[in-house]
Formats: C-alpha cells, sequence, structure tokens
C-alpha cells in the first residue's frame, strides 16, 4: 500500500509539472514573438508593426536572418525587442517607420524590474549610431523613447523605394 502511495503521489507531481509546462508554453505562444513575412524568393523578409516580445525569441530570429543573408525591411512600429533587428547587416527602414525603445525588465510579483546591467548589455546590442542616438537621449528609459522620420533616416539606410508596402 505504502508503494502505491508513493508511485500515485510521483504521478501527481508528474502531472502538475506537465501542466505547468503546458500553461508555460501556451502564454508564451500567444506573446508577441516576432513575425517575419518574406517574399516569394525568400531574399526579403518584413517585420511589420511588431511590439515586440520575449527578447530571447527576437535574438534567436535575428540570428536566423543574420545566417541567411537576406534584407530585412521594418514596416510601420517597431517596438521593444524588435529593434534588436536594426542591428542586423541589411535591416532597412522606411520613412513612416517607428523605432520605440526602453529599458529592459522583467516582472516580480506584477511589478517591472529593472536592471543596469542589462541596460548596459542590451544597448550594445544595437548599430553605433543608434548606440550615440540613445546615449544623447539620455539612454534606455523606463517608457519608450521613439526615433523616426528624418532622425532615423540619418541612422538607418532607406527601403528601396520610398514608400511602405503598409
Amino acid at each position: 500500500m505504502r508503494r502505491l502511495d508513493h508511485t500515485l503521489a510521483m504521478i501527481m507531481a508528474f502531472a502538475v509539472v506537465i501542466l505547468t509546462l503546458l500553461l508555460t508554453a501556451q502564454a508564451r505562444s500567444e506573446s508577441n514573438s516576432p513575425e517575419i513575412i518574406y517574399n516569394k524568393q525568400h531574399t526579403v523578409g518584413y517585420i511589420v508593426d511588431s511590439p515586440g516580445g520575449y527578447v530571447d525569441d527576437f535574438l534567436a530570429v535575428r540570428e536566423i536572418l543574420r545566417k541567411q543573408n537576406l534584407t530585412l525591411k521594418i514596416v510601420g512600429e517597431c517596438d521593444s525587442a524588435c529593434t534588436l533587428f536594426t542591428d542586423l547587416p541589411k535591416a532597412c527602414v522606411y520613412t513612416t517607420t517607428k523605432l520605440g525603445f526602453h529599458r529592459p525588465f522583467y516582472l516580480e510579483d506584477g511589478k517591472k524590474v529593472f536592471n543596469d546591467v542589462y541596460d548596459v548589455w542590451f544597448t550594445k546590442q544595437y548599430p553605433k549610431k543608434i548606440q550615440s542616438w540613445l546615449a544623447s537621449h539620455g539612454g534606455l528609459q523606463a517608457d519608450l523613447v521613439y526615433l523616426q522620420g528624418k532622425q532615423l533616416l540619418d541612422l538607418m539606410p532607406l527601403c528601396n523605394g520610398v514608400q511602405s508596402p503598409k
């Protein structure tokens, strides 16, 4: 009987772990992971109106795009972790593109927690010109700081064609 109780307890513990993993995966799949739209030839990718999401998701996609050596066209608003794509060698923007930067954070008991060391690391993920622009605007802030218009076009290449496909 004691062995049966122990086995039942182990099965229950295992079920709790599996349920937790499934719920975490579901919550993460409903997050704002990067969605890249490709042209037919798979030589150009578009990221359109991205609010950002999990940093590790965006870093992983950025490395895949870097290895593919394709052009990434940033269309519309690109906030938070989406701005990590600015470091791609063939990233470009449109006249209507708007980049939103903020300090990276994690949530603890529903409150944003910031880390100065992570701020430095995150800032170094951007091209030097954007790093300088951020520094001249007080660095990464808790709230979004936007880079757009002429200032953005001075720092990032304009995509082929003046009109955004949006």
